[in-house]
This record gives C-alpha cells, sequence and structure tokens, in this order.
C-alpha cells in the first residue's frame, strides 16, 4: 500500500505518455515499446484493484490517486483515438 502514492502514479503516466523522439522505427522495437506500455497499464490496473479493496477510511485517502488514474487514463484513450 506505502508503494501507492502520486509519485508513483506520476512515473507510471508518463512512461505510458512518453513518445521518444528517437523511437525505433523497426517492428521489434516499436513490439518492445508497446509491451512496456502494456506492463504500465496493468500497474496502474493492480494500484486501482489495490486501492478497491481497502478500508473505506484508507479509500477516502486515496481518492485523489483514482480521480488522477481515471482522468489520465481518459486522456490517453483520447490521445490514442486521434493519434490513430
Amino acid at each position: 500500500m506505502k508503494a501507492i502514492c502520486p509519485a508513483t502514479l506520476d512515473v507510471l503516466l508518463k512512461a505510458l505518455l512518453y513518445k521518444s523522439p528517437n523511437a525505433p522505427s523497426t517492428s521489434e522495437g516499436q513490439q518492445e515499446v508497446t509491451h512496456v506500455k502494456e506492463l504500465v497499464l496493468k500497474c496502474i490496473v493492480g494500484m486501482v484493484h489495490v486501492i478497491h479493496s481497502c478500508s473505506p477510511d484508507q479509500v477516502r485517502d486515496f481518492k485523489f490517486i483514482l480521480d488522477d488514474i481515471l482522468f489520465a487514463l481518459h486522456y490517453q484513450i483520447i490521445y490514442y483515438v486521434k493519434s490513430n
């Protein structure tokens, strides 16, 4: 539970949204980037599951993190749709 904090979420979201100017142009390189982003999403989903299973007092403390996660995922979906 201690690992779930705004700083952790910030790092995960930056990794998820990061677009490298030197992105790999090969199919294999793009698959690696996709794999990393899938792992980041799994971490975020895991965070949501942990927060969801907490007591009401603990959840109240992490409500702002859940709000940030939902906002970021919404932004990521819109960004993905517009870029494809």
